[in-house]
């Protein structure tokens, strides 16, 4: 006998391509947008992989918790390594870029530019996985809403 996966579990799995998703393409992204900026195609990064390495894993924590005791979006998580990647950019006097409006009062603290605004801004390979991830989860919250009557 086979058994279906519940809504739950299904969640899970997007949350766990997510998690393998942000694993495999955040470092690149990291590299690729200060290296970009510094113009310098062999700049090492190096000393930025801790902050890497926690955010991940603060991202998988947060992904693995129950959707109802998420305090935060995996998103959310990974724009904190503009902190660190700011930081590294000012020490090597990078001129700041011009950004726009919105941007500038958004992410005021991002003087280059390196926030992304989704997760295909990190790799386009994220875009479907984020979504899905996205979507599930707004699934599970809405039928769980439902069935505590709090939505019809």
């Amino acid at each position: 006998m086979s058994s279906t996966p519940s809504d739950s579990e299904k969640l899970a799995g997007f949350a766990e391509n997510l998690i393998d998703g942000l694993a495999e393409h955040v470092p690149g992204w990291v590299e690729r947008s200060l290296r970009e900026r510094l113009g310098e195609p062999d700049a090492d990064i190096g000393e930025l992989e801790p902050d890497i390495r926690e955010a991940l894993e603060r991202v998988s924590a947060l992904l693995r918790t129950d959707i109802d005791q998420q305090s935060a979006n995996p998103l959310a998580v990974i724009r904190t390594l503009v902190g660190p990647m700011t930081r590294y950019l000012g020490q090597r006097s990078i001129a700041d870029v011009p950004r726009d409006p919105d941007a500038q009062r958004l992410f005021a603290e991002d003087r280059f530019d390196l926030t992304p605004g989704a997760f295909s801004d990190i790799h386009p390979d994220l875009h479907v996985v984020g979504l899905s991830w996205g979507a599930a989860k707004a699934h599970v919250h809405l039928q769980r809403r439902r069935a505590e009557g709090m939505l019809t």
